[in-house]
């Protein structure tokens, strides 16, 4: 049985080449820069308010009738 570390010795050493198609590098960079957008807008301007409102009472909040 191998060790962790005679695994590693094992292995090949050295860089690999890896390669990545230009609309996949596009994507990602567009999906950061809306991201750090975003980020940054809700620094400047607070997070953002939602319409929605929650009821002023509830059922289980009321007595019985």
């Amino acid at each position: 049985m191998l060790t962790p570390d005679e695994i590693l010795d094992a292995a090949p050493k050295g860089t690999r080449a890896i390669q990545v198609e230009a609309n996949v590098i596009a994507y990602f960079g567009d999906f950061f820069h809306a991201w750090k957008e975003g980020v940054k807008n809700q620094i400047i301007y607070g997070p953002a308010k939602s319409d929605h409102k929650a009821p002023s009472s509830t059922s289980s909040a009321q007595g019985p009738s």
